[in-house]
């Protein structure tokens, strides 16, 4: 580290005077590191932006071989790259697939009472077919939606991975429905965008879900007539999506109350 320094000091027309104030202790590794906002100064001349950032890169390089065993990934050095930010959005997935599990017991409790007078078929079966359907839409069915979904507003939908604004009705309408699958971070209106985002999305994972337990339903009950089959898919999905509405419903509210409760605070 002090062969950086000095080779900084030695640099031939630029006889540096390293001050006092321009070094501190870096807080996460320790080292005595050039300060970027007291930049070193010349006894005859102020250092170029340029001049500086070769000192910095000296520095750092020298200090890679000297400390091997010491993390200096944090050390500043002035290099110009974008910056991204952390906070990149909300991807409904996260949310939509472990509130689909949590779910999941109920829905195939529901589907498998709603399947009772289904003839010919035992008990077993009914239980084994419809927790399969189930299991199937919400595991591969609801993933696969949500790619679609997200690869379609972010390459397709003009302004999809931008800000529509919510200062307006068409702008938070849009925010809430073409931008859905991955949610732009509004922070301060996030309380009713995801319960809002999440009643969106449950519109194409019904159809989806039709398809994909009809399917299932075929390859389980061969016996069983098509138009039955038929039948007891959307009556089933009518109703076990009725309870997923409910709920996001019931978010929704206690989201929007709750925050006005604490605004009257």
């Amino acid at each position: 580290m002090r062969e950086a320094v000095a080779d900084a000091k030695q640099r031939p027309g630029k006889p540096w005077a390293a001050g006092k104030a321009a070094w501190h202790e870096h807080p996460r590794s320790g080292l005595q590191v050039p300060s970027q906002h007291s930049p070193l100064q010349t006894s005859h001349e102020v250092p170029s932006e340029k001049d500086n950032q070769e000192i910095f890169e000296d520095f750092h390089q020298k200090a890679i071989r000297q400390t091997p065993n010491r993390s200096i990934t944090n050390t500043p050095i002035p290099v110009h790259f974008p910056i991204f930010l952390a906070d990149a959005g909300v991807p409904m997935i996260a949310l939509a697939v472990p509130a689909a599990l949590f779910s999941i017991i109920p829905i195939i409790g529901l589907e498998f009472w709603m399947a009772r007078n289904i003839h010919p078929l035992s008990h077993n079966r009914r239980l084994f077919v419809v927790a399969v359907a189930n299991g199937l839409s919400t595991l591969a069915g609801w993933p696969l939606l949500w790619i679609v979904l997200a690869a379609i507003q972010l390459f397709v939908i003009p302004g999809g991975s931008g800000c529509y604004g919510l200062s307006t009705f068409w702008g938070a309408l849009a925010s809430v429905t073409l931008q859905a699958p991955w949610l732009i971070p509004y922070e301060s209106d996030l309380y009713w965008m995801l319960p809002t985002a999440s009643l969106v999305l449950l519109i194409p994972a019904f159809f989806v879900t039709i398809l994909i337990e009809g399917w299932v339903l075929r390859s389980g009950w061969p016996q069983v007539l098509a138009a039955e089959r038929s039948r007891f898919v959307w009556k089933s999905n009518l109703a076990s999506y009725a309870l997923l509405v409910s709920i996001d419903l019931v978010w929704l509210a206690y989201s929007v109350l709750t925050k006005n409760s604490n605004l009257c605070r």
